[in-house]
């Protein structure tokens, strides 16, 4: 399967740890690169530490905490829940859309192989002429119309209601992170 021949580096955020647990082991699995947050401002601690952060003042005071995440890590999506304590998903896509827009996110300075969901020229190319945008995945037990909706506004680019099967998830990450459709037709 696809799903299992192509690596992605994935940042799940769910604040209950059984979920964590479960979903985790099911994507190492596929042989992907698996990394946790709590809460929303785990993530946004997680992405100063990332590849993709850009600090054009090196201001110390934009980075709170970063003690307890891996330097310069990679990332394809993020599978965001919505509903967490100390900051919802709702709010920390709004606050990385934030950062992409004012450039403290974007492509590493050097891609040559990096960054997996960028890893064909025609793809890298494309990302660097359009403007650059994490994808994230709104992962939810609320399934109403006016909540994906809602989620969608404030910035995530797609929807998965809980539970789910993987299988089911490997349509939403094909659709989102740029390449893998690419790569997963160059494997077939």
């Amino acid at each position: 399967m696809a799903m299992n021949s192509i690596k992605l580096n994935v940042l799940i955020v769910e604040d209950n740890l059984v979920n964590q647990r479960v979903l985790k082991k099911q994507l190492d699995k596929c042989g992907w690169t698996v990394h946790m947050a709590g809460n929303g401002q785990e993530v946004l601690d997680w992405l100063k530490c990332s590849i993709f952060w850009r600090d054009p003042d090196n201001n110390e005071d934009v980075i709170e905490s970063t003690e307890n995440c891996q330097p310069k890590a990679e990332l394809d999506i993020i599978l965001l829940d919505i509903e967490m304590p100390i900051m919802d998903g709702l709010t920390c896509a709004r606050r990385i859309r934030d950062y992409e827009d004012q450039g403290l996110l974007g492509l590493p300075p050097s891609t040559s192989g990096q960054h997996k969901a960028a890893s064909s020229s025609e793809s890298l190319a494309s990302m660097q002429n359009s403007k650059f945008r994490l994808p994230i995945l709104a992962v939810s037990a609320n399934a109403r119309v006016e909540q994906i909706q809602e989620a969608i506004a404030a910035g995530m680019d797609d929807a998965i209601t809980k539970p789910f099967r993987i299988l089911e998830l490997w349509p939403k990450i094909t659709s989102l992170v740029p390449g893998v459709s690419d790569e997963e037709e160059g494997k077939q």
